[in-house]
């Protein structure tokens, strides 16, 4: 009978390397207390930035139910009021702009949800 040989590969430093980039070092307290802190910061910049998008999609979804019960353009009877540190004021009633800005706002504020959505998974 021949003899069957088994080889068993040692693993390279290349894949040494990667499962020990996988096994995570156990935190002392301080550093889990930070990564806690972390995780409640970016939770409650995650519940504000979802309050805020449902706040413009609801607030959208009135000008369009309005519109359609007195034939007005969408944010017709709207005013977009900006005011700085120092008291000026930027003031529009241009339907346009005003939808214009909430789309914006709505797009940067889903952008960051899910930025800060992606930070909250790599903390765990």
């Amino acid at each position: 009978m021949a003899s069957q040989e088994v080889t068993t590969t040692e693993p390279n430093k290349l894949e040494i390397k990667a499962a020990l980039a996988e096994q995570k070092p156990a935190l002392n307290l301080e550093q889990t207390l930070k990564k806690i802190k972390d995780l409640n910061r970016l939770s409650n910049q995650r519940e504000k930035l979802i309050v805020t998008i449902d706040n413009l999609e609801g607030f959208e979804i009135l000008q369009e139910d309005e519109a359609e019960e007195t034939n007005l353009n969408h944010f017709q009877r709207c005013e977009l009021k900006i005011t700085d540190d120092n008291g000026n004021t930027f003031t529009t009633k241009n339907p346009f702009i005003i939808d214009q800005v909430s789309k914006n706002i709505k797009g940067l504020c889903t952008e960051k949800l899910t930025e800060v959505e992606a930070q909250i998974s790599l903390n765990l």
